[in-house]
């Protein structure tokens, strides 16, 4: 079946997802062609009903040999969170240039060594805290909230905080680190390695205040990240 439509088009549309291609800059209305066949999009083997906003079924098109789908839809299932910028006109789909990406949003380890204690910015009480100030995002060691709840004095003790696979597609990790509050040891060291291969140390003492640091993450696959002390920690740990 084919329909003439004119104006806005029902949604945000995005087009020619998988074959990409330039985008020129158009404005006004125009009279359009566009085909219906029951389009249907898979995204990972699994079924997905395009809808908007309010939960209406929205369905694709083509329109001069282009299929058109609802972006709103594709963003989502991509696990991408999409945006409409009336002052620009632009379809937002994940972080624009410049917003910050923090390390924990992004990736997850997919091996630890030991206990570690992650930031979550959704729970009041998974933060921790370096100098009286509470961070929500970062890692430290996890002795350190074994001390802090059970008033236990463990040894200085070495966790990894996480394997990360990175595939190179960073540069840098950046943060803060230091000695989380009421933590037991005496010295702390964060170790940094990219493919096996050590790329930064950072020491420090229990009584420190925190430092920034950066990490040069070009072209490493993997990075593993060790945690020396049971006040070792990061936060606000950023990547780009």
């Amino acid at each position: 079946m084919k329909q003439r439509l004119q104006g806005m088009l029902a949604g945000l549309l995005i087009g020619a997802i998988m074959a990409g291609g330039l985008v020129f800059a158009k404005q006004g209305r125009e009279m359009i062609e566009v085909e219906y066949v029951n389009v249907k999009l898979y995204v990972d083997g699994v079924l997905i009903t395009p809808k908007d906003g309010n939960g209406n079924i929205v369905e694709p098109f083509i329109s001069n040999g282009t299929t058109y789908l609802p972006v709103r839809a594709v963003s989502e299932a991509l696990g991408k969170d999409v945006r409409w910028d009336g002052s620009t006109n632009s379809v937002i789909i994940g972080l624009m240039p410049g917003d910050t990406v923090y390390f924990d949003d992004v990736m997850q380890p997919y091996q630890t060594e030991g206990e570690y204690w992650l930031a979550d910015i959704s729970k009041t009480d998974r933060n921790i805290p370096i100098a009286g100030v509470k961070y929500y995002h970062g890692v430290a060691n996890g002795e350190w909230h074994r001390t802090f709840t059970w008033d236990l004095v463990p040894s200085s003790n070495t966790i990894v905080a996480g394997y990360y696979n990175l595939d190179a597609k960073y540069s840098q990790l950046s943060g803060m680190y230091g000695p989380c509050d009421d933590g037991a040891a005496d010295e702390c060291k964060i170790s940094f390695y990219g493919d096996g291969r050590l790329i930064k140390t950072l020491e420090f003492k229990k009584n420190d205040m925190p430092k920034d640091f950066s990490v040069d993450l070009t072209g490493v696959l993997q990075l593993k990240i060790e945690l020396v002390g049971t006040n070792a920690s990061i936060v606000n740990w950023q990547i780009k």
